[in-house]
């Protein structure tokens, strides 16, 4: 999840905790760590929650860095505005 706002965040994590979602839960504050994050890891994300309005880099441009990058485009990560 990228959302800059705590009180989202807190409200997106119990709504997903609610659910019984088994997967983990990692939050960003910006897109330019979540990006990192994207590149380095070995795990294979379920999917990505953005909040399209963030500090820098908004959410569409991110989207689309991400869609730029052939290794992250490969990985098919499913993407929600």
């Amino acid at each position: 999840m990228v959302e800059d706002d705590a009180d989202d965040e807190a409200i997106f994590t119990e709504i997903l905790e609610e659910l019984e979602i088994p997967n983990k839960i990692i939050c960003f504050h910006n897109s330019s760590d979540a990006f990192d994050y994207l590149k380095k890891t070995t795990e294979q994300p379920f999917i990505i929650f953005s909040d399209v309005n963030l500090p820098g880099e908004n959410g569409i441009e991110f989207k689309r860095r991400i869609d730029a990058d052939k290794q992250l485009r490969q990985k098919s990560i499913p993407f929600v505005f």
